[in-house]
């Protein structure tokens, strides 16, 4: 029984679990700190080329937003609570606003915002 849960989209579970930890222990070796981890797992999602591991788990279709579940997922194998947030930025007289993604972390009793793109 695996334990953790497996990213969904990805084409088996077990090639899903291994691209995850191998995302995992790169960012984790490169990491101080909590703060540090996050952004080096934004940073690695962002890479391009992604690699085979990351190319599994993101599919063809790599948006920011799909990127950031993958990051909360991810952070959750860490033992990190993350949610993915969604929202848009208030603008006089503008509509059809953009949708923003952001990732935010639960850490000092407070959740604290990162930009995923």
């Amino acid at each position: 029984m695996l334990d953790f849960p497996l990213v969904p989209g990805a084409r088996t579970a077990l090639w899903s679990v291994e691209a995850c930890r191998a995302i995992l222990s790169e960012v984790r070796e490169q990491s101080a700190d909590t703060d540090s981890l996050v952004i080096g797992l934004l940073n690695r999602l962002n890479r391009s080329p992604a690699g085979d591991n990351l190319a599994l788990l993101l599919g063809k279709n790599a948006t920011v937003s799909k990127k950031t579940e993958i990051a909360v997922q991810l952070l959750a194998l860490e033992g990190i609570h993350a949610r993915a947030a969604h929202g848009t930025q208030l603008e006089e007289q503008r509509r059809n606003a953009a949708v923003i993604n952001w990732l935010e972390i639960y850490q000092r009793d407070r959740w604290i915002a990162y930009d995923p793109a």
